[in-house]
């Protein structure tokens, strides 16, 4: 069987004009061979034909061509794209085959290793290498895997869940910090002004404790002056009881209260 270069056709076909051709046999000894919207193609005449000869001279030609010969070229070229369509799409047939039956050898090695380690008399489905037994390993893991993203939707809900409650616990104890933060900078704010206050009220209080120290000292002072005075009029005045100031007021005494 002669290989098809689908290839080469198709090479051909797109550089031919395109179909749809139509072969005219109506006149006897003439076919004309029409190409789309009326384009003239071919006319095989069953007549005599001058044409140039390689002498330089000329060489009579006969076209003799039988209708069926011409209506198999119409039929075959107006068919050529769907055969060409058809070639291409029998050659991924194939090749999808080939990569199916590469899969499936690849699928019953796999599929034996999982119901090996399934256990269970899963692995003796797949050595049948059955199409039930395949098709019942198949469903056992749909089940689990249904099952498996069960299981993690609960998981994910209740972990949003959770995630929620943690978040609103977050802010919480973020709105406390921040109450316990601005207490802390009141509560500093009023201990620093404490702080200065103690600070000039001491201060004030030394002041104070001096003044009350020159006080003192004055006053001793004084009443140094003043019982030296006593002394000194004790002498020049013999009762000083009797002894009247200016102003009508007694004599001072002395502050343990014995006039001198």
């Amino acid at each position: 069987m002669t290989e098809i270069d689908i290839a080469k056709l198709r090479e051909l076909h797109e550089a031919a004009t395109p179909p749809p051709w139509k072969a005219d046999t109506q006149v006897r000894g003439d076919c004309v061979l029409w190409g789309p919207n009326g384009q003239f193609l071919a006319n095989a005449q069953a007549e005599p034909h001058w044409l140039p000869a390689a002498d330089g001279g000329t060489r009579q030609v006969l076209f003799d061509v039988d209708r069926r010969d011409l209506e198999l070229v119409e039929a075959m070229r107006n068919a050529l794209p769907a055969l060409l369509d058809a070639a291409r799409e029998r050659d991924a047939l194939r090749a999808e085959v080939d990569r199916l039956r590469e899969h499936s050898t690849w699928l019953n090695a796999v599929g034996y290793r999982i119901a090996t380690a399934l256990g269970d008399g899963a692995a003796s489905v797949v050595v049948e290498a059955s199409e039930e037994g395949m098709v019942a390993l198949a469903d056992r893991l749909i089940r689990e895997r249904d099952a498996y993203r069960k299981a993690k939707a609960e998981n994910d809900e209740r972990f949003q869940l959770a995630a929620a409650q943690a978040r609103g616990e977050r802010d919480a104890l973020r709105s406390d910090l921040a109450h316990a933060r601005l207490e802390l900078k009141v509560a500093v704010i009023a201990a620093k002004q404490a702080s200065d206050l103690a600070e000039r009220v001491v201060a004030e209080r030394d002041a104070l404790r001096a003044k009350l120290g020159l006080v003192s000292q004055e006053r001793d002072e004084a009443w140094e002056i003043a019982r030296h005075m006593q002394f000194a009029a004790a002498k020049l005045i013999p009762d000083p009881a009797a002894v009247i100031d200016r102003a009508g007021q007694p004599a001072p005494t002395d502050p343990s209260g014995v006039t001198p």
